[in-house]
C-alpha cells in the first residue's frame, strides 16, 4: 500500500489538491456565492466559473486573457477534487472535499473564537459516549460522532497560536517606527497577549468533559473484544492528549513572550525618558539668558 507521500508524488496529484493562486481564488469566489445563496441549491453554470476567473484577474488590474484550451484545462483540473460536473444539464457544484476546504479556510480567516460551541460539542459527545455500550455503538461514536467534531475542537486551539504569531509579527512591524509609536504598540500587544491567555483558560474550561470521556474510553469493555475498537479508542485518547498538549504550548509561548515584552517595555520607557531629558537640557543650553 502506497504511503500518502508516495501518492502525492504522482504527477499533478499535489497540484490538483492544492491549486495555484488564480484557481484557488476562483474556487473561493464561487464558494462565497454558494454560501450567500446566489446559486440555487449550490448549482452553477460554466459562465459563473468564467466570472470567477474574471474577478481574480481584476486583482492584478488587467483583463482576463485565457485561451479557450487553457481555460478549459483549468476547469477540468478543478473537477478532480473541487467541482462536480453534471453532463445532463451542463452544471457544476462543489464536491464535499471542496466545501470542507473552503469552510476550513473561512473559519481560520474569520478569526472565530467561541468556547461556548466547544463546551456544547464536548457535552454532546460525552452524553453520546455514555450510552455507547455495545461494540457497534462505541465504533459509531469513534468513527462518526468524534470524527465530525475533531477539526472543530483543534481549530480553536490553533486559532490562539495564530493570534500569538500575529501579535509578534505586528510588534516586529511597529518596531520599525518611532519609539513613541512603539511604546503604544507594546501596550496594545501586551493587552492582546493577556486576552489570549484568558481565552486559553476559557478553552480549558470548555474542554472539561474530555477527562470524563477519557475515563469511559480507557475502561470500555469493547476494547477487550475487538482489536479494531481498541485501536480506535487509543487513537481517540491520543487525540484528546494532543489537545491538552497544544493548550499547554499556548501557555508556554505566552510565558516566554510576556516577560520579554515587559522587559522591553521597561527599557524603552527609560530610553524615552533619557531622550526627553537630554532634549530638554539642550533646549535650556541653547536659549540665551534674555530668552529664558
Amino acid at each position: 500500500m502506497q504511503t500518502l507521500f508516495e501518492q502525492l508524488k504522482i504527477e499533478n496529484t499535489y497540484e490538483l489538491l492544492f491549486p495555484k493562486k488564480e484557481k484557488g481564488l476562483a474556487i473561493i469566489w464561487l464558494y462565497e456565492r454558494v454560501k450567500n445563496g446566489e446559486f440555487e441549491n449550490g448549482i452553477f453554470k460554466e459562465k459563473e466559473i468564467h466570472r470567477a476567473f474574471e474577478a481574480v484577474s481584476f486583482i492584478r488590474h488587467e483583463p482576463l486573457r485565457l485561451q479557450w484550451t487553457i481555460y478549459n484545462n483549468y476547469i477540468i483540473e478543478l473537477q478532480e477534487f473541487y467541482l462536480i460536473y453534471n453532463d445532463e444539464d451542463q452544471t457544476y457544484m462543489f464536491t464535499d472535499f471542496g466545501l470542507q476546504i473552503c469552510e476550513k479556510v473561512h473559519r481560520l480567516i474569520s478569526k472565530r473564537f467561541n468556547p461556548t460551541i466547544i463546551e456544547l460539542t464536548c457535552a454532546d459527545l460525552h452524553v453520546k459516549l455514555e450510552v455507547a455500550v455495545t461494540e457497534e455503538q462505541i465504533k459509531n461514536w469513534l468513527t462518526i460522532d468524534l470524527f465530525k467534531s475533531r477539526t472543530l475542537l483543534l481549530e480553536q486551539v490553533d486559532y490562539l497560536n495564530q493570534q500569538i504569531d500575529r501579535s509578534v509579527t505586528a510588534l516586529s512591524e511597529k518596531a520599525k517606527r518611532r519609539k513613541e509609536t512603539l511604546l503604544m504598540a507594546l501596550q496594545e500587544i501586551e493587552e492582546q497577549i493577556d486576552t489570549i491567555r484568558q481565552q486559553n483558560k476559557e478553552l480549558r474550561a470548555a474542554f472539561r468533559q474530555i477527562d470524563r470521556m477519557n475515563d469511559i474510553l480507557n475502561s470500555h469493555p469493547a476494547r477487550d473484544n475487538s482489536e479494531e475498537v481498541d485501536d480506535l479508542v487509543s487513537e481517540a485518547i491520543s487525540y484528546f492528549e494532543s489537545i491538552y498538549l497544544r493548550l499547554a504550548m499556548v501557555d508556554s509561548r505566552i510565558d516566554k513572550i510576556q516577560p520579554k515584552i515587559k522587559q522591553f517595555f521597561a527599557s524603552l520607557n527609560r530610553d524615552i525618558f533619557n531622550f526627553k531629558v537630554e532634549r530638554f537640557l539642550y533646549y535650556l543650553l541653547e536659549k540665551k539668558p534674555s530668552d529664558r
